[in-house]
């Protein structure tokens, strides 16, 4: 029995037109997406304390005197819309078991007290030990992970020191290439100045302060600071070579990290490490420390 014209035609035209509307429609949807994740931001969810430096960075020749949270360098009364898009902070801080050892501790806790400084815990490094040793002698390690690239660049750019050469002698930038964006200083510490002690009188020499080297960068939306203090023969490349086993850590956690869409998935948050101490700039908070003996 013969077809009617009336009753093959509409299925035959159907079966042209629906494969072009299904690719419009596929089009459409891709072109959709690809807007949205132009316009949308990754989201990242990694916890600092993966990526601070670890014991097994730096080997048995160091201890860990203080483990911490950290918080934005920025201090500001309320917290700042990018400071709000922070996931975490941590901060660890090693000082050589040379420093931490009874002969160590005694021969600078002479010297602290000779000059009318209460002793520290840990202990303020200087005076003739730091002469008579070589070597690193502390680590800071401070790492701030936010949820987007752009908050972690307001971080990196937030602030700006313009005292370092008052507070260091021989301070001077030194080139630095980690992560997106990065840089670093050397300097000697100057000699203390705490009013109500005898430091006036304490030696001027330059070889009884630290040497210090601070790295300071941003790889994605991490922002670290590592700054390590020694006697005057550590180098810039000790210090980048302990920048870099941090900035390695940061490469493997966003090589793993899948990126959410903003507003999705909150609840799969890494509850991190809470905020802690302001690091500052590292380096120049533990000079701060040490010019005012707080």
């Amino acid at each position: 029995m013969k077809r009617s014209r009336s009753s093959t035609f509409p299925k035959r035209r159907l079966r042209r037109i629906l494969p072009g509307v299904a690719l419009s429609v596929l089009v459409a949807f891709g072109l959709t997406l690809l807007i949205h994740n132009l316009l949308t931001p990754p989201q990242y969810h990694i916890d600092a304390g993966q990526l601070v430096l670890t014991q097994t960075d730096i080997g048995s020749q160091f201890t860990l005197v203080r483990d911490g949270g950290a918080s934005p360098a920025q201090d500001t009364f309320r917290p700042l819309p990018y400071q709000q898009q922070i996931v975490s902070g941590k901060l660890h801080e090693f000082m050589a078991n040379s420093v931490l050892s009874p002969q160590g501790r005694q021969e600078i806790g002479e010297w602290e007290s000779q000059y009318g400084f209460q002793p520290t815990n840990p202990p303020l490094i200087m005076g003739p030990f730091v002469a008579e040793h070589t070597g690193i002698f502390d680590i800071y390690s401070v790492v701030l992970s936010f949820r987007t690239e752009d908050a972690a660049r307001q971080e990196y750019h937030c602030c700006h020191y313009v005292d370092r050469d008052l507070n260091f002698d021989d301070y001077h930038t030194v080139p630095v290439h980690l992560g997106d964006e990065s840089d670093g200083w050397t300097g000697i510490r100057k000699s203390l100045k705490v009013a109500g002690s005898t430091a006036t009188q304490m030696p001027t020499d330059p070889a009884y302060q630290e040497r210090t080297y601070a790295i300071h960068w941003r790889h994605g939306p991490i922002v670290t600071n590592v700054a390590v203090w020694g006697a005057h023969d550590v180098t810039l490349a000790e210090a980048l070579h302990i920048a870099e086993k941090v900035d390695t850590h940061i490469t493997q956690a966003l090589q793993t990290q899948t990126s959410a869409k903003e507003g999705s998935h909150a609840e799969d948050v890494v509850a991190g490490t809470p905020a802690g101490d302001c690091p500052l700039c590292v380096a120049d908070h533990r000079a701060y420390r040490g010019l005012h003996g707080d």
